[in-house]
C-alpha cells in the first residue's frame, strides 16, 4: 500500500493504540483516514476520538452495542473502527453525529465519560504522552492558547538541541525531560519562538535546530525586511503575540482552572516504559510559568504592567473594561 500523504500523528496513534491481529487491518484503516483527511476530517482528532477516549469508554462498560449502533468497540477490532471512523466522517446515524462532536462534545452526552475523557480545552493532546516530557507536554500542552496542541510551544530543546541548555537558560537541566525547575523558562521562550515561526509562515518543524536560536531567526527577518531586529526584539514580537492570545482567551471566560491536564495524567502513573512511575506534577509549573509572563497567579489574568511594558495598553484597557485584567 502507497499513502500518498501520510500524517505523522494519525499514523503514530493508530499503530500505536490498536494491536492488530491482521497488518491488513492497519493498511486498510490507515487509507481509510488519508481518505477522510482529503475529504476534510481532522485525522489527529478523529484518530484520538477513535483509538482513545471511544475504546476507553467501551472497555469501561459506558457504551454498549445499542449505543454504538451494532458495533464491538475494542482494541484491535480494526473493522469496527474503520466503520466508526466512515461514521463520524459522514455524521451516519445517531452515533456517528456523536462520534464527530469530538471528544470533549461526546463526553458530556456519555454519562461517566468526562472523567476520563482525554482532552485540554476541547483539544484531544496529541500522541506524546506529557507524563514523560515536562516542558513539552505537561507544562506545554496544559498552556497552550488553543488547548492540548503540542505546536504552540514544541519545547524540543531536550532532543534537538540539549547542547545549547547551559547558554539559554543557564544549566544543562534545561534539557532533562523531567525537570520540573526549568520548564516555565523553557516553555516560554519556545512558545515566543513558535509565534515567530507562524507569523512567518514557517514550519515549526524546521525550527527546532538552528532556526530555534532568536539570533538566526533575526538575521533571516532582517533579509526579508530590512528591519534591523536583533535577538530580544525577535523574543519581544513573540511575547506581545503570545500575551494578544492569552487576553483573547481571558476575554471569552478562560481563567487559570483551564490550564490543566486531564486527570489521568495529573494522577495515574505511568506503569511501564522509561517515564515509568512520573506524573504530571502541573501546580509548580504553573506557578512558575505565570511569573515569568507575568500574569496573576490565582486568576491567569494577563497584568497591566506586563500589557503596557509591551505596547498593549488598549489590550489592557480593554480587559479592564470587562473585570479581567489583574492590576
Amino acid at each position: 500500500m502507497k499513502l500518498v500523504d501520510p500524517a505523522l500523528q494519525p499514523l503514530v496513534l493508530v499503530d500505536e493504540r490498536i494491536p492488530y491481529q491482521d497488518p491488513g487491518h492497519a493498511r486498510v484503516l490507515l487509507g481509510e483516514t488519508e481518505k477522510q483527511g482529503k475529504d476534510g476530517l481532522d485525522l489527529l482528532q478523529s484518530a484520538l476520538v477513535l483509538c482513545g477516549n471511544l475504546v476507553d469508554d467501551a472497555e469501561k462498560g459506558l457504551l454498549d452495542e445499542k449505543s454504538t449502533e451494532g458495533l464491538i468497540l475494542e482494541w484491535g477490532n480494526a473493522e469496527a473502527i474503520i466503520e466508526a471512523l466512515r461514521r463520524m466522517a459522514y455524521r451516519k446515524g445517531k452515533f456517528g453525529n456523536l462520534l464527530a462532536e469530538g471528544t470533549k462534545r461526546m463526553s458530556e452526552k456519555i454519562p461517566g465519560s468526562e472523567k476520563f475523557a482525554i482532552h485540554i480545552k476541547g483539544l484531544d493532546t496529541p500522541a506524546v504522552d506529557p507524563r514523560g516530557m515536562m516542558a513539552y507536554g505537561g507544562l506545554g500542552y496544559a498552556v497552550a492558547s488553543r488547548g492540548g496542541d503540542h505546536l504552540r510551544a514544541l519545547a524540543a530543546l531536550g532532543y534537538s538541541l540539549p547542547g545549547k541548555a547551559k547558554e539559554l537558560f543557564g544549566s544543562e537541566e534545561a534539557a532533562d525531560r523531567f525537570s520540573i525547575k526549568y520548564a516555565a523558562p523553557v516553555v516560554k521562550f519556545h512558545e515566543e519562538m513558535r509565534a515567530i515561526a507562524d507569523s512567518l509562515d514557517i514550519c515549526k518543524y524546521i525550527t527546532r535546530t538552528a532556526l530555534l536560536l532568536p539570533e538566526i531567526m533575526a538575521k533571516l527577518i532582517n533579509v526579508l525586511t530590512g528591519w534591523g531586529i536583533d535577538r530580544a526584539g525577535v523574543l519581544r514580537i513573540g511575547e506581545r503575540i503570545v500575551n494578544i492570545e492569552r487576553a483573547f482567551n481571558v476575554r471569552e471566560g478562560l481563567t487559570r482552572k483551564d490550564d490543566t491536564q486531564p486527570e489521568r495524567f495529573l494522577k495515574e502513573p505511568l506503569k511501564s516504559g522509561p517515564s515509568a512511575g512520573h506524573v504530571v506534577n502541573l501546580k509548580p509549573m504553573l506557578d512558575d510559568y505565570y511569573r515569568l509572563r507575568g500574569w496573576d497567579l490565582e486568576t491567569g489574568y494577563p497584568t497591566r504592567g506586563k500589557l503596557e511594558e509591551l505596547g498593549l495598553s488598549d489590550v489592557a484597557d480593554e480587559l479592564k473594561r470587562i473585570g479581567r485584567l489583574a492590576e
